[in-house]
């Protein structure tokens, strides 16, 4: 049913990467947007982002406060076990940090200032009756009425206290484990891959100088059984891409099956038992030691190794696999976008790229005419099926190459005969 009020609105579900992006294109469309976030806080993890052709062309085309968002990568090598070179080649790329991008486009959604992270602050929206984002509230449920074109959203304030709001256009952006998806596949559910990835940051400036001289403008991965490691720089605190400024980021897949080693994984400091990660400053110490650092030695080479090591703070992050069937509904009243859609798994390096796809096709689709949302079925949602589809097929072979298969890149080699300690003494900065 098309829309017949004079102002069209919308709620967003979610209120990280995918969903701001959904929020600013129906800004852009003249909607008036809710944006619903779960969380109290912003929390960011520090996770590392590769910008894809996608992501770079939504900043392009929305960001106002021209904000230099990426770290640029020109090389990207893949190391032996002993740090040797096993192959590079010159590449073009630029990689970034969930908070840079957050800030970013909280500065272009609702004019929500975090001071240090943009170019030109003055150039924010400015705050007006078009648009809210709420923290510490959840969807709880909704339910479409055709014969008013209208979706009912219930949602629950941090206080406890519920509320609903009628809407032309409800967009679900609430991730891999999105439960207003439920609604309609009640029994689609994230499938453990068989692998977790732990991830970490590092001060750029608390790098041996040899490390960093090594490290610092590349993608680097290292093969090993079992194992993948890969790492690159993002921004630093603050969003600071000046050298010195910036933070090394790794992630590091190790194969766990499902078990009681799992379960310890996957347990947190205060003893529950977490379904998909544990967050940074929440891995019990014994865990760390046991689980990470144990295990440097044996997969991971002199440079990888140092930043696993110096890492205060680890994170886990279990591997899934989880694609909807679907991604529009009700004559495209309800969408789905981002992970929501489809959780590829992350060797793509395309999360942020296909919710920033997902936003610019919406933009591209509603132009002509933002209130035919039968458009969104026609037009939408096909080339994001296709999308959504190569990605989780892509990201399912090169995790399962990685973990369970020989890597053509797979180091070889031994570690020299050193101990962890003589190894992390040799060149410390000063």
């Amino acid at each position: 049913m098309a829309i017949t009020d004079s102002v069209p609105t919308a709620v967003v579900s979610g209120g990280s990467l995918s969903g701001l992006m959904a929020a600013i294109t129906l800004k852009d469309l003249g909607y008036r947007v809710t944006v619903f976030e779960r969380s109290t806080t912003v929390e960011s993890q520090g996770a590392g982002i590769v910008l894809g052709k996608w992501s770079s062309g939504f900043f392009n085309k929305f960001d106002k406060t021209e904000t230099e968002i990426s770290v640029p990568i020109s090389r990207r090598q893949f190391f032996n076990l002993d740090g040797s070179t096993i192959t590079e080649e010159e590449i073009k790329l630029g990689v970034t940090s969930w908070d840079k991008l957050y800030y970013t486009l909280r500065a272009n959604y609702d004019g929500y200032i975090q001071r240090g992270y943009l170019n030109k602050e003055q150039n924010a929206a400015q705050k007006d009756d078009k648009t809210d984002y709420f923290m510490g509230t959840v969807v709880v449920s909704h339910a479409y009425n055709p014969d008013k074109g209208k979706v009912t959203v219930t949602y629950r304030k941090k206080e406890g206290n519920e509320s609903q709001t009628e809407v032309d256009l409800f967009v679900c952006a609430e991730g891999a484990s999105s439960s207003s998806r439920e609604l309609y596949f009640p029994d689609l559910t994230r499938k453990y891959a068989g692998y977790l990835a732990f991830r970490g940051l590092v001060p750029e400036k608390e790098l041996k100088p040899e490390t960093a001289k090594k490290l610092i403008n590349s993608i680097s991965f290292l093969h090993a059984e079992d194992s993948q490691f890969l790492c690159y720089p993002i921004p630093g605190p603050g969003g600071s891409l000046v050298p010195g400024e910036r933070h090394m980021n790794f992630v590091w897949y190790n194969t766990y099956p499902e078990g009681p080693i799992l379960d310890k994984v996957l347990t947190d400091k205060q003893g529950k038992r977490r379904p998909f990660s544990v967050t940074t400053g929440s891995m019990p110490t014994s865990v760390v030691e046991e689980e990470i650092h144990a295990k440097t030695r044996a997969k991971l080479s002199p440079e990888c190794l140092e930043l696993v090591m110096k890492t205060k703070h680890p994170f886990v992050q279990v591997v899934t696999d989880v694609i909807s069937p679907a991604g529009v509904f009700h004559d495209g009243h309800v969408i789905l976008v981002g992970d929501a859609f489809s959780g590829a798994r992350p060797h793509t390096a395309a999360s942020t790229n296909k919710a920033a796809d997902h936003a610019l096709r919406l933009h591209e689709v509603l132009k002509a005419d933002p209130r035919n949302l039968l458009r969104l079925k026609e037009a939408w949602e096909p080339r994001s099926m296709e999308y959504s589809n190569h990605l989780f097929h892509i990201g399912k072979r090169l995790g399962d190459l990685s973990q369970f298969d020989v890597h053509p890149m797979r180091a070889d080699k031994e570690i020299p005969d050193r101990t962890l300690e003589d190894w992390m003494k040799v060149g410390e900065p000063k």
